[in-house]
């Protein structure tokens, strides 16, 4: 993929203010809203046109695009709302950064990044019915076979705020992009700061040093980079479910793993080579929520079961077998 100076073009900054942003969000620290650049002089997107081909081509991001107002929210109305447990964030960036990620997320995928068929998070017409589906697949083709199945899922925690930045650079460079995108990544995730907004007062500005940016619209694409090479490490192992000789012993969703493996001795060594990977890159497995299964044909027997609550592990409880 070649960055020009002229990479995006007049139509591309128009498609994404029109068609691919959502309206009625709120604003970020600019008080600006998309409906600002919707109802603006047409000029505008001239400007804004010039302004992200310069920042392509130096490599280089205006302080505001790393500010970010985080709002917590309450998870459950009858808990504890005194406990930060009880809360989660959630972060209004600016809408030019938006308008600009959106540019490039559509020249991006165009050229680049499909990753790992197995994962199934943030991809067009994929999702978590598709990794059930695929799960499912899996064990009825080795039951029907009078093979059993074990399986284990695993939720990260908070795998998106514990990204470690100098990694997450060191991967973007390997998918062979062009040096001028790296820079830019880095001097953008170089100004990550936030502020607490909590009944309409503003605490003092916190640096972020992991996890990838909240609301970013290039942050699903950046995590996916970030775990991919998971897949291939379990794949490489030799452990885990193979049919013709294609490994489909894990399925991912974002940051929920399935593992599968016709013995428990092979999905004991693909854990351990999770709990390694997790070590490596910072990211740390819930034991609150794993789940595991022996499957044997028209028998469910349950090994362990603890308040699983990921976005697969609940429905593949149910599955057809």
């Amino acid at each position: 993929m070649l960055f020009n100076n002229h990479i995006l073009s007049v139509e591309d900054v128009d498609t994404a203010i029109f068609k691919h942003l959502k309206k009625g969000k709120a604003s970020g620290v600019d008080s600006f809203s998309l409906e600002h650049f919707i109802h603006a002089h047409p000029l505008i997107i001239t400007h804004l046109t010039k302004l992200f081909n310069l920042l392509i081509r130096h490599g280089y991001v205006p302080n505001l695009f790393g500010e970010g107002v985080i709002v917590p929210l309450l998870k459950d109305k009858n808990g504890d709302a005194s406990s930060s447990e009880n809360y989660r964030g959630i972060t209004n960036n600016s809408v030019i950064a938006k308008i600009f990620e959106t540019c490039m997320l559509y020249k991006f995928n165009e050229y680049e990044y499909e990753g790992h068929d197995l994962q199934f998070g943030f991809k067009r017409k994929l999702g978590c019915n598709a990794a059930l589906f695929g799960t499912q697949q899996v064990v009825r083709y080795f039951t029907s076979r009078g093979s059993c199945v074990h399986i284990a899922c695993l939720d990260a925690s908070k795998a998106f705020d514990r990204v470690l930045h100098d990694r997450l650079l060191s991967k973007i460079r390997q998918r062979g992009l062009q040096e001028c995108f790296v820079l830019l990544v880095s001097n953008w995730y170089s100004k990550l700061k936030s502020v607490v907004r909590w009944n309409g007062v503003y605490s003092s500005a916190f640096r972020v040093f992991t996890g990838v940016c909240q609301s970013g619209i290039l942050s699903p694409l950046y995590f996916n980079m970030y775990v991919d090479d998971l897949i291939h490490k379990l794949e490489n192992s030799g452990f885990g479910c193979f049919i013709a000789r294609h490994f489909l012993g894990c399925f991912m969703y974002a940051d929920d793993i399935i593992l599968l493996s016709p013995s428990a001795y092979g999905l004991q060594c693909m854990l351990d080579k999770c709990i390694q990977y997790g070590v490596e890159h910072n990211i740390v497995f819930n034991a609150k929520k794993v789940f595991m299964q022996l499957l044997v044909k028209r028998n469910l027997i349950m090994l362990i079961c603890l308040a699983c609550t990921s976005h697969l592990c609940p429905k593949l409880m149910f599955l057809s077998i």
